[in-house]
């Protein structure tokens, strides 16, 4: 699998709003720090070394528990079912 990054992001917001990308994967590294992980109704605590995977069309946020919180993140394009 090809995985370009999108970007390196630095949390710094204690609280996020949910998002959903409906045309995308979310690949997520945690390079330092602590955080929240919320996919639906699932809350999982993220700490260093972590990977996470959010599934196109699933509601997540990110929020930082301990500063700062480092991320590797990527999206990846999935085609749309049925293509």
């Amino acid at each position: 699998m090809d995985l370009v990054p999108e970007s390196l992001a630095r949390c710094t917001s204690m609280e996020a709003a949910s998002i959903a990308h409906q045309d995308k994967d979310v690949i997520c590294h945690v390079l330092r720090g602590k955080g929240r992980l919320r996919i639906a109704t699932t809350t999982r605590v993220l700490v260093a070394e972590d990977v996470c995977r959010v599934p196109a069309g699933i509601p997540h946020d990110i929020s930082t528990l301990e500063e700062p919180l480092v991320l590797f993140y990527v999206s990846i394009s999935v085609p749309e079912p049925g293509a």
